[in-house]
């Protein structure tokens, strides 16, 4: 009976696994942000759709080249402690962003952002398309997270989670905006920017859902 009982149990929690596979909003995914909490990152990595250098889209868009990581339209990929990773983007139908799980104890998404040969990849890390700004959080604590909604810019927007930034909290260094549809460029949906590139005019429809930070002083360095 002991032993039916810790198989049922595995295939529950195979199950909880899977379902954070998928992307949701991250109010619906609190469980897996709560994780990554006191974790260092261990990589950073924009997945860009598109075929070799991203140098065509980046001048489309009117960008420099070390404007790719940030601005370029893709999915975020971040791990952390080289143990779990998650994979952040946009939804417009939703108009949010929105995060799920990437891989954890080995167990990876079936639809993998590392195994798509349609996704071009860009570190921050990456002197050519990538802010150096951005490679200074390679081997930070991650210590906490906002979610900030949007007042609804229109009737169609009214029933939907607007939830339209992921703060991302580091001690001692400026916060990383995951957002959809802050930067004043109203083409570029999912963004990772700083707060002081956020348009100024979205910035004042911008209210917090909720947040996550420890009460205690970590005894990372």
């Amino acid at each position: 009976m002991q032993y039916q009982f810790s198989v049922q149990l595995s295939v529950c929690s195979l199950r909880m696994i899977d379902n954070l596979f998928d992307a949701d909003v991250p109010s619906e995914r609190q469980e897996l942000l709560n994780k990554l909490m006191h974790r260092r990152v261990t990589k950073l990595i924009k997945y860009i759709a598109g075929e070799g250098e991203p140098e065509t889209t980046v001048k489309r868009l009117g960008l420099t080249n070390q404007d790719a990581f940030a601005l370029v339209d893709g999915s975020l990929y971040i791990e952390f402690d080289s143990e779990i990773a998650v994979y952040v983007g946009t939804d417009d139908s939703l108009n949010s962003v929105c995060i799920g799980l990437e891989f954890e104890n080995q167990i990876k998404r079936e639809e993998s952002l590392c195994d798509d040969p349609e996704f071009i990849s860009v570190s921050a890390n990456n002197q050519n398309y990538a802010n150096p700004f951005f490679k200074e959080y390679v081997g930070k604590e991650l210590l906490g997270y906002e979610i900030f909604k949007q007042v609804p810019p229109s009737v169609r927007h009214q029933n939907l989670p607007n939830e339209v930034a992921l703060v991302l909290k580091f001690n001692g260094y400026p916060d990383i905006v995951l957002s959809h549809g802050l930067y004043h460029n109203k083409s570029i949906d999912f963004a990772v920017l700083q707060w002081e590139q956020v348009d100024k005019d979205v910035y004042q429809t911008l209210y917090k859902g909720c947040e996550f930070r420890k009460p205690f002083k970590t005894s990372l360095k």
